[in-house]
């Protein structure tokens, strides 16, 4: 991860609908006249939106700037909160060998910045299944589906099982990353509110409804 130490060039916009992506933050900004923003991110735990999204400036007058305007603002009907952040961690650009070992050491949560990954609408977040559920079934699950995993072949760095709070185990959450934006967008088409049933013989068979969302 890199910190974003100098929280003067960094504004936090909160109290923002947690259906909003990027580009709906840049849009605000660019409605507003705020040409000088660098990067945006949304923040969030277990890759679902916490409702706040963290842009950069280049110096502090343009934060300033940016954020005597974004004061007096609204988004979907709502006042927005505005202030200084700080000290964070932004996502950092992995190759495919970094993707593993963040895999194998279950560095891969999804809190943070962006969920502390860069696929931004080719990831895909799957969750409300049983929680002893595998990646390899998860895998068989989205193939079944017509969907095509970042590669082509099921690897450990493109069905990722999220780490369980403590104390939590009947449901399970695994992050995937498809190959492009259409098979995100189909995957959560195809999954997103269908019943999944777990279990061996039919007395001890569980309904679960799965859940999918595309991390932007």
């Amino acid at each position: 991860m890199q910190h974003i130490r100098n929280v003067k060039t960094t504004v936090i916009l909160k109290n923002i609908p947690k259906t909003v992506i990027h580009s709906d933050i840049r849009r605000l900004l660019a409605q507003n006249r705020i040409n000088s923003a660098q990067e945006v991110f949304l923040e969030c735990h277990r890759f679902i939106p916490t409702g706040k999204a963290f842009v950069t400036f280049a110096n502090a007058a343009q934060a300033t700037e940016a954020l005597e305007v974004l004061k007096k603002t609204r988004m979907a009907g709502r006042p927005i909160e505005v202030a200084a952040t700080q000290d964070t961690t932004k996502p950092r650009q992995r190759g495919r060998e970094g993707k593993e070992a963040a895999a194998d050491r279950g560095a891969i949560t999804g809190n943070g910045l962006d969920g502390g990954v860069t696929d931004h609408g080719t990831g895909v977040v799957v969750y409300g299944l049983p929680g002893k559920m595998k990646e390899e079934a998860i895998a068989k699950l989205v193939a079944n589906v017509g969907v095509r995993l970042q590669g082509g072949e099921w690897t450990r760095t493109n069905v990722i099982k999220v780490p369980l709070p403590a104390g939590s185990s009947r449901t399970s959450r695994f992050y995937v990353r498809t190959d492009s934006k259409e098979d995100a967008n189909r995957l959560v088409r195809r999954l997103h509110m269908t019943p999944y049933t777990w279990g061996g013989k039919e007395e001890f068979k569980q309904g679960f409804t799965t859940r999918a969302q595309i991390v932007y």
